[in-house]
């Protein structure tokens, strides 16, 4: 049975970190992809942006990167982008991580994205795949996650939802 969401991881998996290209493989197997997919990324650098400034990324210039992305691939224009930017290591104010929030999601207009700094949501746990199967209404045995990392594989297990590595995935071995 193929999958009725496909969830993808952003650095390493869709795009080369921290830049707007896409890797090989991701063109050619997303454009032939039907149905909805999701891009569950985790972006903790805002917030440590907020506690030591430099280099880590500002909200706006993780927006602006997540539009770049799907410039680059129209199709990731219809996507669902979750993005965690919660880390258990800062301590903020609720002001200002709702904040922090909501200037990743302003800057990334017109995309569809939904930002928390709820730990939930931070990978390896499962809350961003669990959010993307509700918004979609399926269950987490009818989704697939693609992501490069051990903490990628953990989150999907933890959400008992099916996991490939990029690397297979977009047949990059």
């Amino acid at each position: 049975m193929s999958p009725s969401l496909h969830i993808f991881d952003l650095d390493g998996t869709l795009a080369e970190t921290w830049d707007t290209s896409l890797l090989p493989g991701v063109v050619g197997c997303l454009s032939g992809l039907h149905g909805p997919i999701a891009v569950a990324t985790n972006q903790a650098g805002v917030a440590w942006n907020a506690v030591e400034g430099e280099p880590y990324p500002a909200p706006s210039d993780i927006g602006r990167r997540l539009v770049g992305v799907a410039e680059a691939l129209p199709r990731l224009k219809e996507a669902l982008w979750l993005v965690a930017i919660g880390d258990e290591r800062i301590s903020l104010s609720p002001e200002r991580w709702r904040g922090l929030a909501a200037g990743v999601t302003r800057s990334a207009s017109p995309l569809r994205v939904c930002t928390s700094s709820d730990l939930a949501w931070r990978k390896p746990r499962p809350g961003m795949l669990l959010e993307a199967c509700r918004s979609f209404g399926v269950g987490p045995e009818q989704a697939l996650f693609v992501g490069d990392r051990r903490e990628d594989a953990h989150a999907a297990e933890a959400a008992q939802v099916a996991f490939i590595a990029a690397e297979r995935f977009f047949d990059r071995t």
